[in-house]
């Protein structure tokens, strides 16, 4: 059995609106081999990251909610055995968090408004460096820092054109 399926047009209609679900709901199901992989080609220039979030977006415009928890869910396997980037696992684990109305587990999700960076709820403050430090990210005093520059940049940007 072939263990990579080779996508062309993985920003496409057709991927996101009939691909995409009929793949999560084998993996789901458990009937994808335990090293699947998806190698996507696109007009689309997006990294890793950013695809897996229009991707999570994509899912739930095609009715797939609450799929990001059980994606979520069969990778923490991966993530035990360092075989999914332990940042984009935080990531995803933080946006399942603000879809179903939690705090965040990691703080990696931030909002800009007006300029300003907006503090995400997180659960357990107390233990947030420790919990980001064991995924690799930076501590969360300098990433919100870092963030508040970031927005205050792009409002300045915004103001000018």
């Amino acid at each position: 059995m072939h263990d990579t399926l080779l996508l062309f047009g993985a920003t496409g209609d057709l991927a996101a609106r009939q691909l995409f679900p009929a793949l999560l709901h084998l993996l789901r199901d458990r009937l994808l081999p335990a090293d699947f992989h998806i190698v996507g080609v696109a007009r689309h220039a997006y990294d890793d990251a950013a695809f897996r979030a229009w991707l999570g977006e994509r899912l739930s415009a095609a009715g797939e909610d609450g799929d990001g928890a059980a994606i979520a869910d069969l990778l923490q396997p991966k993530l035990e055995t360092r075989d999914t980037d332990p940042q984009n696992f935080a990531s995803l684990v933080d946006r399942v968090a603000i879809h179903a109305g939690r705090p965040q587990v990691y703080a990696t999700q931030m909002e800009c408004v007006g300029g300003q960076s907006l503090a995400p709820r997180i659960a357990e403050p107390e233990g947030l460096d420790a919990r980001r430090a064991a995924m690799g990210l930076e501590p969360y005093p300098a990433q919100f820092e870092r963030r508040k520059q970031l927005c205050r940049k792009t409002q300045a940007r915004a103001t000018r054109q």
